[in-house]
């Protein structure tokens, strides 16, 4: 079986079941995943909980494995108990304790001894308050005490490792959850530079009924924040099925999306439930692993709107997936882009006692920043008020009519109405000192749901966030219209629509659009500048017939108007779960 160009295929055989599987067994279950998907790579696991793989069977694994002609991983999960149970969620080791600390340091040594790579999976975290943990941490916070002893608990353990194996390359791999990594030890900020490679977590779950709330954007959008925070040294997606067992759209979706992101493997948790006679995920996913790659051969590197999300920071978590499920593509990063067309701050990016200052030289220098409620709210008292006139009234409203006025278009100006209520923030705008580009209106008041400011060369708009980011959903394809076409300035082409959909932009005029509504939708798709059509670039069916969208006007007795490139649109119709690429010609 042919294996793919663009990234390499793995799987993970847990504890679990090698301590209990035949190798007449295991024999069957690798020949019946072969026979679907050409799998490169196995991380044989030799501890998790109760279960402890000794030695002789690591090698006797590998043995079988490396004669289907499988590269093989050590890996681990280090929960369990040794001695008096600790309070820590998941029996997550006590790194604190000496004791737990040398029977996890000597699992790492089995491993080293055993295999030329080894995988720290994402229980390589602590949330322990035990006594000793208490005593250790002293003055200072949680949240500063478990990221140093973390990191000099991950450079002792790196250090023995290469030591034994000089040759071994050792991951971390981190969570989907990573608004909470600095709460739990992790740290990638100082990690990246210890450990060989990373691995990213793009496993999400059901939204609707999982308290992780992970939108399904969200596979690809934490694999960018990991590339941009490791650059050069993010090795692979792990993806797991669980929480999508009503669909499996929902477990394609986790692949596809960590595969356009541009992964260089994907690594499949776990072997033993992809070979079970109930489980129908590995059938379909071996065709469309293929398919993915074609597609890959045509993708230059992810693009978006610039996200600044600062190391160990969190506030107003991971909203912008819930704007990336309705058509909007972003780049999250850890440094301050000064050379993105636009940027979107959040309270997390705040969270840098110096982002007014950056903002000021940003905004001087021609940028678009979108700036969220929670950013107003946060830097209110920090120098925010030179740049913005609104103000804060502590009052919310709820509403399901929303009015656009672009000032460029104000002869556009439209009212859409939504199917749902969304509750916002009341934000006070000065008459004429801004623009409001999108009203929430209430009979008769009405309230900044997306406002315009100019500052020097530059631009700052709100966003402003309803109170429960699901609400988001119940937004008009026409008002995602009229934001995205301001948060999306400098970019070649930006997408809308009434439903849930994905858009992923590259930086060689290709893109995809992503429907994942459980039934058919139409995607509206702008594209600026002179582009005479675009293609899809499976089938090569040509799509030239645009509308162009109007030329900008002034408003009332001004005599110029904000410089924007010329646009035109098209829409079209995708199916549920379906996905299609296309190139701007």
């Amino acid at each position: 079986m042919e294996r793919y160009r663009n990234f390499h295929l793995a799987t993970y055989a847990y504890a679990y079941y090698l301590d209990k599987v035949t190798d007449e067994q295991l024999k069957k279950d690798i020949e019946h995943f072969m026979s679907y998907a050409p799998l490169e790579k196995m991380f044989v696991e030799n501890h998790r909980g109760k279960v402890t793989i000794p030695k002789d069977r690591l090698l006797h694994f590998k043995e079988i494995f490396e004669s289907y002609g499988l590269k093989t991983s050590g890996a681990i999960v280090p929960t369990g108990t040794v001695g008096e149970r600790k309070p820590s969620i998941f029996d997550t080791f006590c790194y604190t304790d000496p004791e737990h600390r040398e029977v996890f340091l000597g699992y790492i040594r089995d491993l080293a001894e055993t295999f030329d790579e080894i995988i720290l999976d994402d229980f390589f975290f602590t949330a322990c308050r035990c006594d000793k943990c208490i005593a250790a941490k002293g003055s200072r916070s949680w949240n500063e005490y478990r990221r140093q002893m973390m990191a000099d608990l991950s450079r002792e353990m790196v250090d023995m490792a290469h030591k034994i194996n000089p040759e071994l390359n050792f991951i971390i791999k981190y969570p989907a959850w990573y608004k909470s990594y600095h709460e739990t030890g992790y740290d990638p900020q100082v990690q990246r530079d210890i450990f060989d490679e990373v691995y990213t977590g793009t496993e999400t779950r059901l939204p609707d009924y999982d308290m992780q709330h992970f939108q399904r954007y969200h596979s690809f959008s934490i694999f960018r924040w990991m590339e941009n925070a490791a650059p050069g040294k993010n090795g692979g997606g792990w993806i797991d099925s669980g929480g999508s067992g009503h669909s499996i759209n929902v477990f394609l979706e986790q692949v596809e999306q960590t595969v356009f992101a541009g992964t260089k493997e994907v690594m499949l948790w776990n072997f033993r439930d992809f070979v079970q006679p109930d489980n129908l995920n590995l059938p379909p996913l071996g065709k469309d692993l293929y398919r993915m790659d074609r597609i890959r051969d045509r993708l230059g590197t992810p693009c978006g709107i610039a996200v600044y999300e600062p190391f160990n920071s969190d506030g107003e978590d991971m909203v912008y997936n819930y704007f990336g499920m309705r058509g909007l593509a972003f780049e999250p990063k850890q440094e301050f882009d000064m050379d993105a067309p636009s940027m979107l701050l959040t309270s997390s990016s705040a969270k840098n006692p110096g982002i007014i200052d950056k903002l000021r030289t940003y905004l001087s220098k021609g940028g678009t920043v979108i700036m969220t409620n929670g950013f107003l709210h946060d830097t209110w008292d920090r120098g925010i008020q030179e740049y913005t006139n609104l103000q804060i009234t502590g009052r919310l409203m709820r509403g399901s009519e929303y009015m656009t006025g672009d000032r460029n278009h104000a002869a556009e100006s439209g009212v859409f109405k939504a199917h749902g209520d969304v509750e916002i923030e009341v934000i006070i705008n000065k008459d004429n000192a801004g623009w409001i580009d999108v009203s929430l209106n209430d009979r008769q008041f009405n309230a900044p749901f997306f406002n315009e400011e100019d500052y020097s060369k530059g631009q700052v708009f709100l966003l402003n966030v309803p109170m429960n980011y699901a609400d988001i959903y119940n937004i008009p394809g026409g008002v995602i219209d009229a934001m995205a076409r301001h948060m999306t300035v400098g970019r070649k082409v930006f997408v809308s629509s009434e439903d849930k959909v994905c858009f992923y932009e590259y930086d060689n005029n290709v893109f995809g659009i992503h429907n994942m509504e459980f039934y058919p939708s139409v995607i509206r798709i702008h594209v600026r500048g002179e582009a005479q059509a675009i293609v899809n670039i499976e089938t090569g069916e040509r799509y030239e017939d645009f509308i162009r969208y109007p030329e900008p006007t002034v408003a009332g007795d001004a005599v110029s108007h904000v410089p924007e490139e010329p646009e035109k649109y098209i829409d079209l119709r995708l199916g549920s779960g379906q996905y299609s690429f296309y190139e701007i010609v």
